[in-house]
């Protein structure tokens, strides 16, 4: 018999669900290859956010994704990126 798995069962409850899920499907892989290096997830605008980055840099997997950029914890220089005009 299967078991359900709910946002609740995942691990690192403290953390949002749009973090708890990449995190939960990237230990799956890692568990299944433990000497594998060199990983790199990408995600959507979803899924992206600050706390997934620092968990996925703790597991050494690099991350790329696009950015909400009113979603919490985004960087002002981020939000409002300065481009300077000057041709070189």
């Amino acid at each position: 018999m299967r078991t359900s798995i709910t946002s609740d069962s995942i691990s690192l409850p403290d953390l949002p669900v749009s973090t708890r899920i990449p995190l939960r499907l990237y230990k799956k892989l890692i568990d299944k290859v433990p000497d594998a290096e060199g990983y790199h997830m990408y995600t959507d605008r979803c899924y992206t956010n600050i706390p997934l980055a620092e968990q996925l840099l703790k597991m050494k997997c690099n991350f790329t994704g696009t950015v909400k950029v009113n979603r919490k914890g985004i960087p002002m220089a981020i939000r409002k990126p300065k481009f300077s005009s000057k041709k070189q």
